[in-house]
């Protein structure tokens, strides 16, 4: 977890987790909290500077939304077939207002992922379904407007000895940004 300490404290991720719900195999594993989405494509400790993924840290018009953040919510995951494929499925709070808490809409966002891992080849991809309404004050009078969006993707990663090389690509949908 971390904070920022000016102007006043407010936590930046956080979850609790509950781990090997079915036997001693990674199978089913839930957690709650502020979730990383990406946690699991391209953390952060495997990165070499600590700019976040720049693919990922865009957002599009009005639309505040971007997978590279923390995400209030409830998510289930796990590896199965001999830890092979993983899996996750995430129901998120979606675009938070100025306060890092409040949401900005009544929907609740809809991530998941899957990948598939073998002899140092993982082939992945994600997509986030979403629902934001934004106000826009530009021309001096409140417009209300709500974003139906998606962001789909997919990454490939190649571990070869010592060398690994990984690449990803994003693209979204916006019917209102």
């Amino acid at each position: 977890a971390a904070a920022d300490v000016a102007p006043a404290p407010v936590l930046h991720h956080a979850a609790f987790g509950f781990h090997n719900l079915i036997g001693d195999e990674p199978w089913v594993n839930l957690r709650f909290g502020k979730l990383l989405l990406l946690d699991f494509l391209r953390p952060g400790h495997r990165e070499l500077s600590s700019v976040g993924n720049p693919m990922a840290s865009v957002h599009l018009g009005l639309n505040p939304t971007y997978l590279d953040n923390s995400h209030l919510g409830a998510e289930v995951y796990g590896r199965l077939l001999r830890r092979k494929v993983f899996y996750e499925l995430a129901v998120v709070q979606g675009a938070q207002g100025p306060d890092g808490l409040s949401d900005l809409d009544a929907y609740k966002d809809v991530f998941g992922q899957l990948q598939l891992s073998h002899q140092g080849l993982t082939v992945g991809g994600l997509g986030y379904w979403g629902n934001t309404q934004m106000v826009d004050t530009a021309q001096g009078v409140a417009v209300r407007f709500t974003d139906r969006f998606l962001i789909a993707g997919g990454s490939l990663e190649w571990a070869v000895g010592p060398v690994t090389l990984f690449g990803s690509v994003l693209h979204g949908t916006h019917s209102n940004p």
